[in-house]
């Protein structure tokens, strides 16, 4: 038999072969890993802005209030990035906020589509609230579809709503119309009216907040409610209601309205020449459209429910002076207020949160208090328990506070902190 022979020094070439592949393949390895652990640093270097989106009503039946909720948005979007924009501690910076937002006409449909336009085609980091209850509540499927929070502002919905809705993902900053609806009848039972007429547009908002006050009135039996009736959102005459009201000649007259129907309703109640005590308007009675469709004469003693007024939170007045300075003289309207609220709200939710992480700043949303500019907001149930409900009167072509509530139904109870103007009363004829 042949013996085999074995190359030693074939055997050592192989094995430094084998070596350097070896070390060439861990170091091909760890720097394929210290590339993938130092890219989150390098975006995270690159990142400079904040993409923020929304929808808006510029046109449809919300104009009038949404023009002035988006001009709100602007301010804020101007005054935080003169400060250098909002610190991100995952960013360690501060961030400059972008907007990227689109008319929603007005329309819940539309509106729904463009916000999820904005997050899977824009790829927006974090959202704010389109204008009005019926349009907040259209997007609520999509926000609870991609878990990305909402701090709502211009709607207001009962616990029960959100109960249904099982929503996580949208706050409202105004309180539940059970809360406003009280305070409203708190109002008239100070004012020591016997007979009230309650009109309301058809609408969620405006339907529950007009349910709860004749009950509530009911309840307390310190007047009949004479007329109870609703009409179409895009009305165009009431006359035929108001003919009924000039019938019953009550002492009050409360409309639950939006913006174009609250000027619709004045007018013809001029023209009739309704004159009750009181005349409150809800939603569109303190907006600029109503300043600028009236004079002064026409306007004097008419209410109108709010949230706030500058006179009661002196910081406030930096964002107010900087939006008359840019857009011209604005009454100070809830959608002002309410609109910077949810920035303010929302900017304090991602300095918490320390990141743009939309969940971990739903979880702080849900759980942290906020001190602004416009007043502590707390959420619970998603709706924030610390709003004021504010009435401001027309005087003089200025409004000005004459009744305020806080705290949430039922806890409900005269503000007596603040200073106010003196009433009106019974309000002039027209």
């Amino acid at each position: 038999m042949k013996k085999l022979y074995v190359n030693k020094h074939a055997i050592t070439k192989i094995q430094t072969i084998l070596i350097i592949t070896v070390i060439v393949i861990a170091a091909i390895a760890g720097g394929l890993i210290y590339y993938f652990m130092t890219q989150p640093t390098q975006q995270v270097a690159q990142k400079t802005s904040i993409k923020i989106g929304f929808s808006i009503s510029l046109s449809g039946v919300g104009a009038a209030a949404g023009t002035e909720q988006y001009r709100a948005y602007e301010i804020w979007r101007k005054w935080i990035n003169e400060q250098g924009g909002i610190y991100v501690e995952e960013y360690k910076r501060k961030l400059s906020v972008e907007f990227i937002y689109y008319d929603d006409a007005s329309e819940p449909a539309r509106a729904a589509s463009l916000y999820e336009k904005l997050i899977v085609e824009d790829k927006v980091d974090l959202l704010l609230a389109p204008w009005g209850t019926f349009i907040h509540l259209a997007i609520v499927p999509v926000i609870e579809k991609y878990k990305i929070p909402v701090v709502g502002n211009t709607a207001g919905v009962d616990i029960e709503k959100i109960n249904e809705l099982n929503t996580k993902y949208m706050f409202f900053t105004w309180p539940e119309p059970k809360t406003s609806a009280f305070s409203l009848t708190l109002f008239l039972e100070e004012l020591n009216v016997k007979s009230v007429a309650i009109l309301y547009a058809q609408t969620d908002f405006t339907v529950l907040n007009a349910k709860w006050n004749k009950q509530y009135i009911e309840e307390k039996g310190f007047a009949d409610v004479v007329i109870y009736e609703g009409y179409p959102l895009e009305v165009t005459d009431v006359s035929g209601i108001l003919l009924k009201v000039k019938d019953k000649n009550p002492e009050a007259v409360v409309v639950h309205s939006y913006p174009a129907d609250a000027i619709l309703v004045t007018s013809q109640m001029k023209e009739l020449k309704i004159n009750p005590k009181v005349f409150i308007l809800g939603v569109g009675g303190q907006l600029l459209a109503y300043k600028q469709r009236f004079d002064d004469q026409t306007k004097e003693g008419v209410i109108a429910i709010n949230n706030w007024h500058p006179d009661f939170y002196p910081e406030s007045k930096e964002l107010y002076n900087k939006y008359i300075l840019e857009y011209g003289y604005n009454p100070p309207s809830h959608t002002l207020g309410l609109g910077w609220l949810s920035c303010l709200v929302l900017q304090q939710a991602i300095e918490k949160a320390g990141t743009l992480n939309p969940e971990k700043i739903r979880e702080k949303l849900a759980t942290e208090t906020f001190n602004t500019p416009f007043g502590e907001v707390k959420f619970e149930n998603q709706v924030n328990i610390k709003s004021l409900v504010v009435f401001d009167q027309w005087q003089e072509g200025d409004l000005k506070p004459v009744f305020v509530t806080k705290g949430s139904y039922p806890n409900v109870e005269k503000a007596t902190e603040y200073k106010l103007a003196q009433l009106i009363f019974p309000k002039p004829e027209w």
